[in-house]
């Protein structure tokens, strides 16, 4: 009999302003062909249900890469709490995320169900 770990995500619904570990695989950095790990503060948006980030330096390719919240190096564990969605259209700015919500989190749930 084969030993398995099965990981379960965990979510953070809502707003925050925290600090957050961003993913991605811009192609501004080693042509998206690495993802790229960038740690920075995220703060709410006028935009409603949605946070933004500054500084990542992130530009077209990082498009749903996770942000995660107490992300542990060691564990590679944290609390998902959206995807990158939005940013410039041209260079490096802000980007942009809709937090998730109870939806999000019902939906994870029931695909980890039926696997």
């Amino acid at each position: 009999m084969r030993n398995s770990t099965k990981r379960k995500q965990a979510f953070r619904l809502g707003a925050i302003a925290a600090a957050a570990t961003i993913f991605g695989y811009p192609a501004n950095l080693d042509d998206g062909d690495r993802m790229q790990r960038c740690r920075t503060l995220v703060r709410k948006k006028d935009r409603p249900n949605s946070s933004i980030a500054r500084g990542c330096r992130y530009g077209k390719g990082s498009s749903g890469g996770r942000w995660v919240w107490q992300y542990r190096t060691g564990t590679g564990l944290g609390f998902a709490r959206g995807v990158t969605s939005y940013g410039p259209s041209r260079g490096v700015a802000d980007i942009g995320s809709p937090h998730f919500d109870r939806a999000v989190r019902d939906l994870a749930r029931a695909a980890n169900r039926a696997f």
